[in-house]
């Protein structure tokens, strides 16, 4: 089994936990990621809305 494989592997395992535990999971997300870059557009602008509040 190549590495990506079992990587992909514990993802799906770890993602399955999250959401037994209730917290949320959206399997679209990684479309949603800007991979370059390694992070969700969405949370920047979530985060940066945060700061600019206080």
């Amino acid at each position: 089994m190549t590495p990506i494989h079992s990587e992909k592997t514990a993802d799906d395992e770890i993602c399955r936990d999250l959401a037994a535990a209730g917290l949320l999971h959206d399997p679209a997300d990684a479309v949603r990621q800007h991979r370059a870059q390694a992070l969700f557009p969405d949370d920047v602008a979530g985060w940066s809305d945060c700061w600019r509040r206080r």
